[in-house]
């Protein structure tokens, strides 16, 4: 595909971060690859709400997974935090009902604004829980918001569609590889703003 017919820099940019991230993620880019909401489950919903829940506001890949996995091994017990236990209480009775819901509405639009009405999920985090019950959407991640800032993108979201649809990859997948580039080092960004989370969402 030729840079200058798909986008110019953009196209150079996630070229050259796709290469790099199948290199070294290529397990993590094949699951992105592999979510499809069509697939989904009442149990793949609730584990995907709680991994959003438990990990929410803590590092991914330090204290978030660490302390999933102490619920998963002693169970909700593990949750000192009084919202995201409360949350993980109410996912657990009725996780059901939400998946249900959420799979009678006809848009990714609808879909949001259901799961921003959840427990202890925002702004941001929707994104994340329907990306990861395989919505075809991006989480507006500050680096994928820099990213969209300095190639002039409108936002986070059509410069994800935009990719998907010249290389054929899933949203989710441009999502991934795109935040994980960057995480490692490997973007000059400009300085901007991404949105807030809220702190506390009670039941």
């Amino acid at each position: 595909m030729s840079e200058q017919k798909f986008g110019g820099q953009l196209w150079q940019f996630y070229s050259d971060a796709y290469r790099w991230v199948v290199d070294r993620y290529k397990d993590e880019v094949d699951w992105a690859e592999s979510l499809d909401f069509a697939e989904c489950t009442p149990e793949r919903f609730l584990d995907e709400y709680l991994w959003t829940v438990i990990t929410s506001g803590l590092k991914i890949e330090g204290a978030g997974r660490k302390l999933f996995e102490k619920f998963k091994a002693e169970g909700k017990g593990a949750i000192k935090h009084p919202a995201k236990r409360r949350a993980v209480e109410a996912g657990l009775l009725q996780y059901r009902h939400w998946f249900e819901r959420v799979r009678e509405m006809k848009d990714e639009k609808q879909i949001l604004e259901y799961l921003d009405g959840l427990p202890h999920v925002g702004p941001v985090t929707k994104y994340q829980l329907a990306q990861n019950i395989g919505v075809p959407v991006a989480k507006p991640d500050i680096w994928l918001v820099r990213v969209a800032a300095k190639f002039g993108e409108k936002d986070v979201q059509a410069m994800c569609r935009k990719i998907a649809e010249w290389t054929g990859h899933k949203v989710r997948t441009v999502d991934y590889v795109i935040w994980r580039y960057c995480e490692r080092g490997n973007f000059q960004h400009t300085s901007v703003e991404c949105p807030k989370e809220k702190k506390e969402k009670l039941i």
